[in-house]
Formats: C-alpha cells, sequence, structure tokens
C-alpha cells in the first residue's frame, strides 16, 4: 500500500491551525436605475436623462471565529445548511482571505471539498496525478509509486489516458478523491461531497478515508453524519449563521446542537399553531 509504504501520512508535530476573530464579508455588486434631471433637461422641458449606477450591498458570512487546532485533533464542523461550514473551510485552506481577524497555519493542507480543484481539465488523468506530486513536492519515485495507488483506486484503467474533461461526474470525483488521499495531509480538509458516488465507491472512500484520519496530522470534516463525526473526530465546532455556537468535545457538543434545534423547532411548531 503506498500509504503505508511511504509513510507520507505520519503525522506532523509542528502543524497548527489558529483563526483568531475571523470575519468575512462578501460584497454583492448590483445595479439600479437613478433617474437624473439636469438643468438642461429641465430648461429644454425634456424628460429626466437616466443613467446606470452600482449599487453595493455586502453579506456577512462569518463573524468573530476563533479556535486552535494542534496536532492529533480531529475537528467536526456541523451546523446547518447555510451556517457557513464551507467558507469556513475556504478561509482556513487560503482560498478566501478573512476581512478582518488572522489566520494562522502550519503544515501542508490537502483539501477535499471542491470536486476537481487544482486538477488540469485538459490534462489527462495521469498527467494530472504527476502535476499534483509535484505541486507538493515529491520526487519522481514518489510520484511513481502515488500514481500506481490512485490508479488501483480508481479503477479507471485507460480512462487515465484521456483528458479529465472527458471524464463522467463521478469518474472525476473517483480520481480527485484518490489523489487528494495519497498526498501527505499535516492538515487534512474534507467536506461532505465525500458521501458521493455509488455505494461500492461510499464503502472504498470511507475505508481509505479512516486511514488518512489515523495519519493526519490534523483533520477537519464538516458533515451532517453524526454518528461517523463522533466516531472519528475527538473536537467539534458548531456554526450558525457564521456565528460561532460552541466549540468543545464531539460528543457533548452534538448532543447540545440536536437538543437546542429541537427545542427551536418545537418553538416554531407553536408559533404556527398560535397563529392558526
Amino acid at each position: 500500500n503506498f500509504l503505508q509504504k511511504t509513510g507520507f501520512l505520519a503525522m506532523s508535530v509542528d502543524s497548527f491551525i489558529r483563526l483568531k476573530d475571523v470575519s468575512l464579508t462578501f460584497p454583492i455588486v448590483g445595479r439600479r436605475i437613478r433617474e437624473v434631471v439636469t438643468t438642461e433637461a429641465a430648461a429644454t422641458g425634456m424628460a429626466g436623462i437616466s443613467r446606470k449606477v452600482k449599487s453595493v450591498t455586502s453579506v456577512k458570512a462569518l463573524h468573530d471565529v476563533s479556535f486552535q487546532l494542534e496536532p492529533g485533533d480531529r475537528m467536526a464542523l456541523v451546523g446547518r445548511n447555510g451556517a457557513g461550514k464551507t467558507t469556513l473551510l475556504k478561509v482556513i485552506s487560503g482560498i478566501y482571505p478573512p476581512t478582518t481577524g488572522t489566520v494562522e497555519t502550519q503544515g501542508k493542507i490537502s483539501t477535499l471539498f471542491q470536486m476537481g480543484m487544482g486538477m488540469q481539465p485538459s490534462a489527462t488523468g495521469y498527467r494530472n496525478i504527476f502535476l499534483q506530486g509535484l505541486v507538493h513536492g515529491y520526487t519522481k519515485k514518489q510520484i511513481r509509486e502515488m500514481v500506481d495507488d490512485v490508479a488501483e483506486f480508481t479503477e479507471l484503467g485507460k480512462f487515465l489516458n484521456l483528458p479529465v474533461n472527458t471524464y463522467s461526474q463521478g469518474m472525476a470525483l473517483r480520481l480527485n478523491f484518490a489523489i487528494a488521499t495519497s498526498l501527505r495531509p499535516d492538515i487534512l480538509i474534507m467536506d461532505e461531497w465525500l458521501s458521493a458516488g455509488d455505494a461500492t465507491f461510499r464503502n472504498k472512500a470511507a475505508e481509505r478515508m479512516n486511514k488518512v484520519f489515523e495519519r493526519a496530522g490534523i483533520a477537519i470534516l464538516a458533515s451532517h453524519n453524526s454518528r461517523l463525526l463522533r466516531r472519528v473526530c475527538n473536537k467539534a465546532l458548531w456554526l450558525d449563521s457564521g456565528h460561532i455556537m460552541g466549540f468543545g468535545p464531539t460528543k457533548p457538543l452534538l448532543a447540545q446542537m440536536d437538543k437546542y434545534y429541537k427545542r427551536e423547532t418545537q418553538n416554531e411548531m407553536e408559533d404556527d399553531e398560535f397563529d392558526d
């Protein structure tokens, strides 16, 4: 096995993630029509002259998020859809710079939250494996071993000789997942698209994910699968509308979150009955 043979996934004692007062605001640029009546138009009796002006509003996706992870931590990132989980993953990964606050990370980051990110669509599957190996500083010998591992896991066979833009979504998912989990993740960041694919792939992916989680320096998994999170994560961060609602040991925090949302749902049902 490539992962065991190379020892690439051995825990990094130096990896860390530190966020302090991180906020992220997305500007939303729209257009509106404003009627402008000039002096000349008024004098000649002309109608107002319309011109387009930009109207800029913004949405705050994260609010003063602070937490710290050290080697050995496996953090569950939880919350309802739209809570800001994927946005936070992208901030940690360096894709989105924070509007305010600081993000510090140390260690190589492997991300599994956007299928095909970093892939070259016009390049073959084999070429993409090679390029990803180069980006992560592997030697040619290590890349060759990585190629064998990825080819075996994906079972794509001759399709690895074809450009990635000819792949189905499922094929691209297999390739991206196999490459990312063959890399050396001092910090591993995963989103729940991993549940995609057929049953056979999900079973293979779950087995491989377990191995990666065991050997990564730090791992973050955003998911709604409470059973999985309780099994593989020692910490949890609960987001709601971009705010931290809780951070701590996984089992009690998930229990707290479930209780909170059940109570909120019950209150909404009672309000609906009152309105009727």
